[in-house]
């Protein structure tokens, strides 16, 4: 049975080790990352050894929404964006702050 294999990139350790944990009880692969800055090095080839990453918006240095985008842009695997935090003021949905970087 092949496993799946997920990357979680989220600055926050709560959020990397419960993931990780409940993924791993399901039965994946995972794989975790502190932060875009640490993965962005991966080559193209490289991202295609993850079937899925998952990473939150909110984070220092290069953000979730841009991470996303340069994931796309080197044809890598799906991205799930999360976050604990609401759209800025400025009347913005998420899902348009999204749409833009996909």
């Amino acid at each position: 049975m092949n496993r799946y294999r997920i990357l979680i990139v989220d600055d926050e350790q709560a959020i990397r080790d419960a993931l990780k944990e409940w993924l791993e009880m399901n039965g994946y692969e995972v794989t975790v990352a502190m932060g875009a800055e640490d993965v962005i090095w991966l080559s193209d080839w490289q991202w295609q050894g993850f079937d899925c990453i998952v990473t939150g918006i909110h984070q220092p240095g290069l953000n979730g929404l841009n991470f996303t985008s340069l994931v796309k842009s080197c044809e890598g695997p799906p991205v799930v964006v999360m976050t604990g935090y609401q759209p800025e003021e400025s009347g913005q949905s998420l899902a348009s702050l999204v749409q833009r970087h996909l």
